[in-house]
């Protein structure tokens, strides 16, 4: 009876080795466990093993290609590392673009950069492949197709797209700086195109189907932003009040204190039809912005004051005074007045100006003889602008 049971221990133990011996030879690849098996039993990609253990998995899989390790060059790696195609992506196949907003000379470019650029994320796919599988989850990506998409609109060469640092696989060194040294402060750039929407809520005037958009950043309480009005008013003269349209935003500044009061007064003056009339008055008696000076300013104008009161006292149009400001704040507008023409700034003088809204007409002109209408004309020109400097 005693050596019936050791006979059974000594099985159990000899079972036990051989599971040992077997695990043993899983784990190191001596039963030519290929890649595939290996992330269908663990569901782990080959490539997050260490090299010896990638070369033990591979040992006996000769039809198996050993793939590449990643190379780290952002802070996640590519959650899709699949192999590489070489089937083109058309423009059918990314419908979550916005194509429709490019002339198609640009959308042609876009495409063969997208078909032809690689992410030095280690996955080995095109651009364009990149998209179809992880646009929606990769924020790093959407970045690199927004700068893509941005980079042809404004007119940049594909080989300086192609050398742009979003496409490099060398990584660079830290630059150590003092920590007295100033950090260089983002400024708005002559001739580049930046978002600056116009809302149902903005007061303007003109067509919406004019060639050259104005906007004007501007405060009742700065007298050069009445200044800036005759300036304007020559650019009409120009190439004519059918082809300008103009659109006021609110930026009071925060030395002036009656700006903002002034401001909504202005918009309780434009649900009444009356904006224009209201902002030449408020600009021949700049800074005689009480409550009452504003009343008296309606009542001349023949608007009907219980609304107009009614509006200021619940602050009705502060909402839309604040987002034209957040807008100017988002931009770090140098100063007021501000002028951008089809989204480019005019940093200068009167004769900047002239020379912004000439640049401007040519731009719009050139979209118009690709097919681009009248009345989709400035969204197309702001599409893929700076949305800050």
């Amino acid at each position: 009876m005693h050596q019936k049971g050791t006979s059974q221990s000594g099985n159990i133990l000899w079972i036990g080795w051989l599971i040992v011996i077997f695990g043993f030879g899983i784990w190191v690849g001596r039963f030519g466990i290929s890649e595939q098996t290996w992330v269908r039993w663990t569901n782990h990609p080959i490539s997050h093993l260490s090299q010896s253990r990638r070369l033990a998995l591979h040992k006996h899989n000769k039809n198996t290609t050993l793939p590449p390790r990643a190379v780290p060059v952002s802070c996640r790696p590519c959650p899709h590392v699949v192999s590489a195609t070489s089937q083109p992506v058309t423009m059918k196949d990314l419908p979550q673009l916005a194509w429709h907003q490019m002339p198609v000379g640009q959308r042609r470019v876009t495409l063969q950069l997208m078909n032809s650029l690689r992410l030095p994320c280690g996955c080995g796919q095109t651009l364009a492949h990149c998209i179809q599988t992880d646009l929606q989850r990769c924020p790093r990506l959407r970045g690199v197709v927004d700068s893509v998409m941005t980079a042809v609109h404004n007119g940049r060469t594909t080989q300086s797209i192609r050398r742009s640092a979003l496409f490099s696989t060398k990584r660079s060194k830290p630059v150590s700086q003092p920590a007295s040294t100033p950090v260089r402060e983002r400024r708005l750039q002559a001739r580049h195109v930046y978002f600056v929407p116009v809302f149902p809520g903005n007061p303007d005037y003109g067509s919406s189907h004019a060639k050259l958009t104005i906007v004007l950043f501007s405060d009742f309480v700065c007298p050069h932003c009445w200044a800036v009005m005759k300036v304007i008013k020559r650019l009409e003269e120009q190439y004519g009040q059918a082809e300008v349209r103009v659109v006021f935003r609110h930026y009071p500044l925060p030395q002036h204190p009656k700006a903002g009061l002034a401001a909504e007064a202005s918009l309780a003056a434009l649900a009444q039809g009356k904006f224009w009339l209201f902002h030449d008055k408020l600009f021949r008696n700049q800074g005689k912005f009480s409550r009452k000076e504003l009343a008296q300013y309606a009542a001349q104008l023949k608007m009907d004051l219980k609304s107009f009161n009614k509006a200021l006292d619940q602050h009705r149009y502060r909402g839309v005074v604040q987002r034209d400001k957040q807008l100017g704040q988002s931009l770090k507008l140098p100063g007021i007045p501000f002028v951008f023409i089809n989204g480019m700034p005019v940093l200068g003088g009167k004769a900047t100006m002239q020379k912004v809204a000439a640049l401007a007409w040519k731009r719009a002109e050139s979209l118009l003889k690709k097919g681009v209408k009248r009345w989709d004309l400035y969204s197309t020109l702001i599409k893929y602008g700076r949305r800050e400097p």
